[in-house]
């Protein structure tokens, strides 16, 4: 009897273990069907930047980075942030916005600002951000649906 308890005990924790760390594992398909679904061209030749974009708030709290899908949980949280604006699934153009000065900005799009996101899938995703001028590594640690069908993106850099 008491080993079919143990048995049962162990069974029961390794059911909880993979349960609780295997919420944590995203993949490559899950971040591109949100991306892709943030990509807003009225033609094939424009790009609307700012539209439909996410969005990071510009608030130092080490290397974590929360990013929004279009809209911040409440606006009054934050007025400087970066804008990652999709045209194809894995790629963006970023550019930063100041709503903490009248007037509002913007900043200019540059060469600079184009990005591309490659994915190293494993034990746990990986994002890498590459521009013309530097390359950035970033843990996917969460992805929350938020009640209004929007998500939110915890990264990690690393």
């Amino acid at each position: 009897m008491f080993m079919l308890q143990r048995g049962l005990l162990l069974f029961i924790i390794f059911l909880n273990s993979n349960f609780l760390y295997g919420q944590n594992q995203h993949s490559k398909k899950e971040l591109e069907r949100l991306f892709k679904k943030s990509i807003s061209q009225p033609k094939k030749s424009t790009i609307a930047v700012g539209e439909n974009s996410w969005k990071i708030c510009l608030v130092n709290e080490g290397s974590k980075i929360y990013i929004y899908e279009t809209l911040f949980e409440n606006y009054l949280d934050c007025c400087k942030y970066i804008e990652w604006t999709f045209y194809k699934t894995n790629k963006f153009i970023r550019n930063q916005t100041n709503l903490c000065i009248e007037p509002a900005s913007s900043t200019a799009t540059t060469p600079n600002d184009w990005y591309e996101i490659e994915y190293i899938e494993g034990e746990n995703l990986v994002l890498i951000i590459k521009s013309k001028i530097k390359t950035e590594k970033f843990l996917v640690k969460n992805i929350q649906k938020r009640k209004d069908n929007l998500h939110i993106i915890t990264l990690v850099k690393i």
